[in-house]
């Protein structure tokens, strides 16, 4: 039997289509029926993550912070540490001091110091925070801001082009 060559591609075409067909149509029938499977004994998940209600906790403000001062933009900065060191009610107590450097002539060079200190009086409400640095250059310098867990930000009160802020040590 001799097959002419148009009719052996036409055939092998036809019956290369149909495989396939049959093969897609089986493979995806028998994939539907395995999703509907495992769809059908799917149980639920229950929620395994419960939401904080505790939300009554508070960031404490007592410790030691160090951070900044610094008008906002400039990257000149007055390198500052607090030490929070006691509470009555929403006021507290404590130090402040401004870190620096000072050239020392006789050696040539120039070490880090404590340039100013003084008294630190903070008021709280909330996360509101005020502090009063007393004798900063000679006066009192007032600041108020936000308490986190781990940072003191906000302003200068009366100048808010500058800003200022702490890290809990």
């Amino acid at each position: 039997m001799i097959f002419h060559p148009k009719s052996i591609v036409v055939f092998t075409v036809v019956n290369t289509l149909s495989v396939g067909f049959i093969l897609t149509s089986l493979s995806t029938s028998g994939l539907a029926e395995s999703v509907q499977r495992r769809q059908i004994q799917r149980s639920p998940v229950q929620s395994q993550i419960k939401p904080n209600t505790n939300l009554g906790i508070s960031p404490g403000l007592q410790g030691n912070w160090k951070g900044n001062i610094n008008a906002q933009g400039d990257d000149v900065l007055t390198s500052v540490e607090i030490i929070v060191t006691s509470k009555s009610g929403s006021n507290y107590q404590g130090t402040w001091k401004h870190h620096g450097s000072k050239y020392n002539a006789q050696q040539d060079s120039w070490e880090d110091t404590i340039l100013q200190q003084g008294s630190l009086k903070a008021s709280r409400q909330g996360n509101e925070i005020t502090l009063e640095l007393d004798g900063f250059n000679s006066n009192k310098l007032v600041l108020a801001g936000l308490l986190t867990p781990s940072k003191i930000s906000g302003e200068v009160v009366g100048n808010s082009h500058f800003v200022f802020s702490f890290l809990k040590q």
